[in-house]
């Protein structure tokens, strides 16, 4: 079992592969992905804006104590949406979207109920909601002392 600090140094935990960058091309390498995370005193809802990757191309996973999550995948430029008879000849001026694979690894504050995780992707934004998990025992528990003559 790796330490809650040992996770936030890195250790412990998958790598990415390929280079980082933010650069706006089509060979970007690998891209941090952007999240949003939401904590209840229930549940945990990771929120990742994916537009163009269709659900084949993310891979989401759980890791370390039920405590990491990981997500890839790929973001491709669609292809003839404007002129679905066939490209036009010419070249781009901007370059602004970022294309290509993205990862991101997120250290959760708490262990997640593997079994009933949901993830739904709705107009571009991939939403995964991790339960926590529950301990076996009440919020108030009763410790019984135990004195030496009782042994």
């Amino acid at each position: 079992m790796v330490s809650f600090l040992r996770k936030l140094r890195g250790e412990g935990i998958a790598k990415p592969e390929g280079k980082q960058t933010q650069k706006p091309d089509d060979d970007a390498g690998v891209v941090q992905l952007d999240v949003d995370v939401f904590q209840s005193k229930d549940e945990i809802v990771l929120y990742a804006p994916v537009p163009s990757s269709e659900i084949e191309m993310i891979d989401i996973s759980i890791e370390g104590d039920n405590d990491v999550v990981t997500i890839r995948g790929k973001r491709e430029r669609p292809v003839n949406l404007a002129y679905p008879k066939g490209e036009k000849e010419g070249e781009f001026f901007a370059k602004e979207i970022i294309w290509g694979e993205f990862f991101r690894q997120i250290i959760l504050p708490e262990e997640v109920d593997i079994d009933k995780m949901e993830a739904r992707l709705r107009n571009g934004i991939l939403v995964l909601v991790l339960p926590l998990l529950k301990a076996t025992h009440t919020d108030k528990v009763k410790v019984k002392i135990v004195s030496k003559e009782d042994e």
